[in-house]
């Protein structure tokens, strides 16, 4: 985060909500207007569907470089539905012969 036109400001706040949860709150936050100010978040805090980033109602405060990343774990029922389908396709095939 950054003050606009170099000028240090203090944020009134800065909140991180997942799912409509605030997971992170901060207020009177220092801005600094010529170096950007940077926040982390534990990744198993901010596991949800919606995050939704707020800082107070400052239009010279700006956000930029917003990394998220995810990982894919597979759904034990998708799995063991897939191997089910597989195991009776190879049954089948077994039979025919």
């Amino acid at each position: 985060m950054g003050g606009w036109l170099n000028t240090d400001r203090t944020l009134p706040f800065l909140q991180v909500l997942v799912d409509g949860n605030p997971v992170f709150t901060q207020t009177n936050v220092a801005i600094s207007g010529t170096t950007a100010n940077t926040f982390s978040f534990d990744p198993n805090v901010v596991k949800g569907g919606v995050i939704e980033i707020r800082f107070g109602n400052d239009w010279n405060i700006a956000i930029d470089n917003i990394g998220f990343s995810q990982e894919l774990i597979p759904e034990p029922a998708s799995i063991t539905l897939l191997g089910a389908g597989l195991a009776g396709l190879a049954l089948r095939r077994r039979t025919r012969k």
